[in-house]
């Protein structure tokens, strides 16, 4: 998985022209295991509704809020995230260890604090919390990438800053990530 996270990184600070260099890398180079267009609608509201192996894992907490929402081609994702204390979390397993990911997206412009975060999580693996490797955090004015396999993910080191946080003190600059 930590070759995906570095070509996640390639391919969100390159200019576009390798963009295209790099998703055609992918595609002669790679073995494509799954694509989706999103040409079909969703079945409802539930966590399997949005189709072709997605999954919503917040639908079962606000299940009177649709975040998931096919439209032309197009997944359009609302969080309810004050409702559900949880950003949307839509996932989709993609059964592999050393790969590269083509996303395509676009910020609707209704909020300027609009972000879109990519994770990739491997949930067999030991060590770190619920599986999660790293992360990609978009938004209109900032890239941010981040490995939680060795920081707030790893298993010991949540362990020591979970004392602080639940006395409600500030954390020790050496565990800040």
């Amino acid at each position: 998985m930590d070759t995906a996270f570095f070509l996640l990184t390639a391919l969100l600070l390159a200019p576009l022209a390798a963009l295209c260099d790099d998703a055609a890398w992918l595609r002669t180079k790679g073995v494509l295991i799954f694509h989706d267009a999103f040409e079909r609608e969703e079945t409802g509201n539930g966590a399997k509704a949005i189709g072709n192996g997605w999954n919503s894992a917040t639908a079962h907490r606000v299940p009177h809020i649709k975040q998931a929402d096919l439209d032309a081609g197009i997944l359009k994702v609302a969080s309810a995230t004050k409702e559900a204390g949880h950003a949307a979390h839509i996932r989709h397993d993609a059964g592999f260890t050393d790969g590269g990911v083509v996303v395509r997206f676009r910020f609707q412009g209704h909020n300027a604090a609009e972000s879109l975060q990519l994770g990739f999580v491997d949930r067999e693996l030991k060590g770190v919390h619920a599986g999660h490797l790293c992360y990609g955090i978009l938004s209109r004015s900032s890239i941010t990438l981040i490995d939680h396999r060795t920081s707030v993910m790893n298993l010991e080191i949540r362990k020591r800053r979970e004392a602080y946080l639940d006395r409600k003190e500030k954390l020790p600059a050496s565990m800040r990530c």
